[in-house]
């Protein structure tokens, strides 16, 4: 069973789509999404707790990785190894406000 999704949407708002399973993903490539401000609250408010590279880019409406103040108490990312941002125009922040002590804990490589 592969555990890699990449979603590139250029034609409509993610937001209103149901998306199952999304927590269990390892790998995760996210382009042009439209309606994503942040991937942890907007995608999977879990934490997505089994993915290890996040690779976002061509978003305009991106503003951060990370908004904790829309979320529960949870672990973001607790297992992801590789950050990769690129043409976010207004990415301002990966976190807003405080995580838990054990999220981004195995964080090697950011790009």
């Amino acid at each position: 069973i592969s555990r890699e999704l990449e979603l590139k949407l250029d034609f409509m708002d993610i937001c209103s789509m149901k998306l199952q399973g999304i927590n269990n993903v390892e790998y995760l490539r996210l382009d042009k999404l439209q309606g994503i401000e942040n991937v942890l609250f907007n995608l999977d408010t879990e934490g997505f707790s089994q993915l290890k590279v996040l690779w976002v880019q061509n978003n305009p409406d991106f503003f951060c990785i990370v908004d904790s103040r829309e979320m529960v108490a949870c672990d973001a990312f607790p297992l992801l190894e590789s950050l990769a941002l690129h043409n976010l125009i207004n990415m301002e922040r990966i976190c807003i406000d405080r995580l838990k002590v054990e999220s981004f804990n195995e964080l090697k490589n950011i790009e």
